[in-house]
C-alpha cells in the first residue's frame, strides 16, 4: 500500500511537472479580431504616410518617390510584424520584430544619405556656376529691356515674341537683383498702353485690350457683349500697363 501510494505520488508529480512545463511553453497570441485590428492599422499608417508626403511635396518641388520609398519598406515589414501575432512561432515573430527595428535604421539613413547627395550636387553645380543678380526691367520698354539683357550673361525670353518699342515690361522672373546663374533666361512680359475704351461695345473692347496683351474686367460682369462702356475706366486712358495686365470698364 505504502510503495502504492509513493508511485502514484510520484506519476502525479511527473504528471504535474510536464503540465507546468506544457505551461511555460506556451506562446500567447492575438485573436483573430485582435490581428485584423492590428493589420488594419498598420495598413492604414501606410496609406496615412503616403497621402501625408504626396501632400507635403505638393507644396514643394521635389518628387516624393524617396520619401514613400522609405515609408513602404518599414511598412512592409510591419504588416508582417503585426500578422506574426497571430503565430505561436515565437522564433519567427522575434526575427520579425527584429527586420522592423533593422530597416527602419537603413530606411532613415537612406533617406537622408540620398538627400544629402542631392544637396551635394546642388552645392557643386552652384560652385561650378558663377552667379549674377538679375536686372530691374519692370517698366522698361522693349528696347531698354533689349539693351539691358545684352549687357549681362542673361538671355531675354519675351512674351510676346514681337515686342513693340512702345510696350512695358510688366513682370519678368527670376525677379530683378535674384541670384541667377550665367547664361539663364529671363522671362518677361509686355503689354501695351492702356487704350480708351468710352463708346465701345464690350466685345470691342475685349479684343482691342487682347491686341495689347491686356485683360478686361467689365462691371457689371454680366454685360451683354453689345452694351457700350462708359467713360470711367481704370487705369485712365493712356496710363502704362498695369502689373496685373487688367483693366476695369463699366458698361451700359
Amino acid at each position: 500500500m505504502k510503495e502504492s501510494a509513493q508511485a502514484n505520488h510520484a506519476v502525479h508529480v511527473i504528471a504535474d511537472g510536464h503540465d507546468l512545463h506544457a505551461g511555460a511553453a506556451a506562446v500567447t497570441h492575438l485573436s483573430a479580431t485582435g490581428a485584423y485590428v492590428t493589420l488594419g492599422l498598420v495598413v492604414g499608417f501606410l496609406l496615412a504616410g503616403g497621402v501625408l508626403v504626396a501632400f507635403g511635396r505638393s507644396r514643394v518641388e521635389g518628387s516624393f518617390m524617396r520619401s514613400w520609398l522609405a515609408i513602404a519598406l518599414v511598412g512592409g515589414l510591419l504588416i508582417f510584424a503585426g500578422a506574426s501575432f497571430q503565430l505561436d512561432d515565437t522564433a519567427l515573430r522575434s526575427s520579425l520584430l527584429g527586420g522592423v527595428v533593422a530597416s527602419a535604421g537603413a530606411a532613415a539613413a537612406f533617406y537622408f544619405a540620398s538627400k544629402s547627395a542631392d544637396q551635394a550636387r546642388q552645392d557643386i553645380l552652384n560652385a561650378s556656376l558663377s552667379n549674377i543678380a538679375a536686372p530691374s526691367l519692370l517698366g522698361l520698354s522693349g528696347s531698354q529691356v533689349a539693351a539691358s539683357i545684352a549687357g549681362s550673361p542673361l538671355y531675354l525670353d519675351a512674351s510676346p515674341t514681337a515686342v513693340p518699342d512702345n510696350w512695358i515690361a510688366v513682370s519678368q522672373s527670376p525677379q530683378a537683383n535674384q541670384q541667377t546663374p550665367t547664361g539663364s533666361r529671363i522671362h518677361v512680359v509686355f503689354a501695351g498702353p492702356v487704350p480708351d475704351l468710352n463708346g465701345m461695345t464690350r466685345g470691342a473692347a475685349e479684343a482691342k485690350l487682347a491686341s495689347l496683351n491686356l485683360q478686361l474686367v467689365a462691371t457689371p460682369s454680366e454685360a451683354a457683349a453689345d452694351s457700350t462702356a462708359q467713360p470711367d475706366q481704370n487705369p485712365v486712358p493712356d496710363s502704362p500697363p498695369p502689373t496685373d495686365m487688367k483693366v476695369t470698364a463699366r458698361f451700359q
